[in-house]
């Protein structure tokens, strides 16, 4: 059973990705797209394992059918983003509050895809090393 917890992970973290994959693909399909501004960038400090950690938090401003919305948590964070930068983001008709960048999509499903497949490789070059 030992041998394959890799095994394991890997068809997990395969699993997890194509879930995460549909169920956004479900989101875009029915998503409109609109630009907003970055309007506020928190950044809060906190200690782990006596280490200095930093969690970055980006809020958004964007107008939909004349209404305003403003400062909505975006999905995700980058270094690169800086206050009143325009970028690209998708919400739900009938809930303007609710948004998705195609980039944190891209991200979570890549890199738990990319986890997944490291995992099933490992187990296979081990399995054939027997």
């Amino acid at each position: 059973m030992k041998k394959y917890v890799t095994l394991i992970f890997g068809v997990i973290s395969i699993a997890l990705a194509l879930f995460i994959h549909f169920r956004n693909n479900a989101f875009f399909k029915n998503a409109e797209k609109t630009n907003a501004y970055i309007s506020r960038i928190e950044s809060e400090r906190y200690r782990r394992n006596g280490k200095t950690k930093y969690r970055h938090t980006a809020y958004v401003t964007y107008e939909v059918n004349g209404v305003r919305y403003e400062d909505i948590e975006l999905d995700y964070y980058s270094f690169d983003m800086m206050h009143g930068q325009t970028i690209t983001i998708y919400y739900k008709p009938n809930n303007p509050k609710v948004i998705k960048t195609k980039k944190a999509e891209f991200l979570s499903t890549g890199l738990i895809g990319f986890f997944g497949g490291t995992f099933i490789f490992i187990f296979m070059r081990n399995r054939n090393r027997r």
